[in-house]
């Protein structure tokens, strides 16, 4: 469902609408953030008992800042939540996205974004997505207990385990998924 403009003008609407889902992306801006109409929606979200995403947008765009956007989704929403992803570049300098879970690069190529290239993790981003992983895992451990053990026992998590439970605790709606790139490129 996309809200364009203020929700307060159709928030009768909105409201019926997610009525009739069983889950929600919200998608918001890498630059002005959580706003107003995003705690109206949050709040019909969690009426609506729906697990949900968070799609952070527009990493192309002047002003990017999905961390600061990040850090306003938990204190505004009030919900536990970590970044799936690590964007390499921002701005004019945006190529593509690390992926947490997997630790995989995906470059996308050509004007749109339409050829995707599958690489490891830069070397210059790997402390950064060993930090960002660690935040997720750490997010997540206390909400399942199959993670929580492997986590407190020091053991490696793999890819399977924190996709599974990044799952579980998504449907039950105890965490929430941040994601992010560029929809109007396609990225």
């Amino acid at each position: 469902m996309d809200t364009p403009g203020r929700v307060d003008d159709i928030t009768d609407e909105v409201e019926t609408a997610l009525g009739a889902f069983d889950s929600a992306i919200h998608v918001l801006s890498s630059i002005d953030g959580v706003q107003s109409n995003s705690i109206t929606i949050n709040n019909h979200m969690i009426r609506y008992k729906l697990p949900s995403l968070i799609f952070i947008n527009n990493l192309d765009h002047k002003g990017a800042n999905p961390w600061q956007v990040l850090n306003q989704v938990r204190s505004k929403l009030h919900v536990r939540s970590a970044s799936i992803q690590v964007p390499i570049g921002l701005e004019d300098d945006f190529k593509g996205l690390v992926d947490l879970v997997q630790l995989k690069a995906y470059y996308f190529h050509g004007s749109d974004g339409e050829k995707v290239v599958v690489e490891e993790v830069p070397a210059d981003m790997e402390a950064l997505v060993a930090e960002k992983r660690r935040e997720l895992i750490e997010n997540v451990a206390p909400l399942d207990d199959k993670l929580s053990e492997a986590f407190c026992m020091k053991k490696p998590i793999s890819t399977t385990e924190l996709e599974e439970a990044v799952r579980r605790a998504t449907i039950t709606r105890r965490f929430i998924p941040i994601f992010m790139g560029s929809a109007f490129k396609y990225k």
